[in-house]
């Protein structure tokens, strides 16, 4: 099966949600993955928590997950190729998403 969990981010210390960096973002998203796995063990049931153990091979905190990030908007709004030329943004859009490959304008 699959389970979704969904949040929506209002502020991160002294920012609101208009004024995140993508360094405090990614603080929250590593804490979100730490501890989805941690409220999900108390969700399961004693069987369904040995079958991801086994399907995990003993590892079942630790298994892979997706973050989707969804915004209303991006600053500075620069052209992709900005975002990809290992400068300050490149750098900041890596610490979310890791490696980036390919940036298109859309």
């Amino acid at each position: 099966g699959v389970v979704m969990n969904g949040m929506r981010i209002e502020a991160i210390m002294d920012r609101l949600a208009d004024n995140v960096s993508f360094d405090m973002l990614s603080r929250v998203l590593v804490d979100v993955q730490l501890d989805s796995s941690k409220i999900m063990d108390d969700l399961l049931s004693g069987y369904q928590r040995s079958l991801l153990n086994m399907i995990f091979l003993g590892d079942a905190l630790n298994r892979s997950k997706f973050c989707v990030i969804l915004a209303e908007g991006m600053q500075p709004r620069l052209p992709a190729r900005h975002y990809v030329d290992g400068a300050e943004y490149e750098l900041e859009l890596k610490q979310v998403l890791g490696t980036i490959f390919i940036s298109d304008d859309i």
